[in-house]
């Protein structure tokens, strides 16, 4: 699946993260989502807001028309950043979720869950790389694939989660499937995007 010629397109472009993740406020996207059954979910992008002093994006997800969450994005240069869920109380360290840098690229964190002095610690590694053009939504475009492999905590309790997101350019996330595995419980997510509404102009 490796796409040499597809990176150096990549490259040629001077490609970067917002190529990949793009959030333009307004825009909302519509997933389908598979755990024991099929629901649908949609992420709506916010206008920017100020995190204790960083320019942030909140993305907004509901389900069945209710929010059950709320994440706001940092997007610079090559990487997207997980700046945190509550604006009140950002992450101490921005996790990085993905990472443009032509062909192939890999990154490491280690930091803690939250602000607080009982806060669980985390370890990531990511991967990214580019897969052949494929037909998303009846437009052709070139795929980011980031696989991201996850600790949190410790001892039988510890959460381990897998994720490999394919990513379309200038659409966004368009599959992800994530594998969590905590003791001897294992589960399955797969999430897979079925329709993007554009931000209405002037709106």
């Amino acid at each position: 699946m490796l796409a040499t010629l597809i990176a150096a397109t990549l490259i040629a472009d001077n490609a970067t993260a917002n190529d990949y993740f793009p959030l333009v406020a307004g825009t909302r996207r519509t997933y389908e989502e598979k755990v024991d059954n099929i629901s649908t979910s949609v992420d709506e992008v916010g206008a920017p807001v100020d995190v204790k002093g960083v320019a942030a994006i909140p993305v907004v997800t509901t389900e069945a028309g209710r929010a059950i969450s709320k994440t706001y994005y940092k997007v610079d240069g090559s990487t997207v950043w997980i700046i945190g869920s509550n604006p009140e109380h950002p992450l101490p360290k921005p996790i990085p979720i993905v990472q443009v840098n032509g062909e192939k690229t890999s990154w490491s964190y280690d930091g803690p869950t939250d602000d607080t002095k009982l806060a669980e610690s985390i370890s990531m590694t990511g991967q990214s790389r580019m897969l052949p053009p494929r037909d998303v939504l009846g437009k052709k475009v070139s795929i980011l694939e980031v696989k991201l492999i996850t600790a949190m905590g410790g001892g039988r309790a510890q959460e381990r989660s897998e994720q490999t997101a394919l990513y379309g350019k200038g659409i966004g996330l368009i599959q992800l499937t994530s594998k969590t595995t905590v003791g001897k419980h294992k589960a399955t997510n797969e999430l897979k995007l079925i329709q993007v509404e554009e931000a209405k102009a002037g709106g």
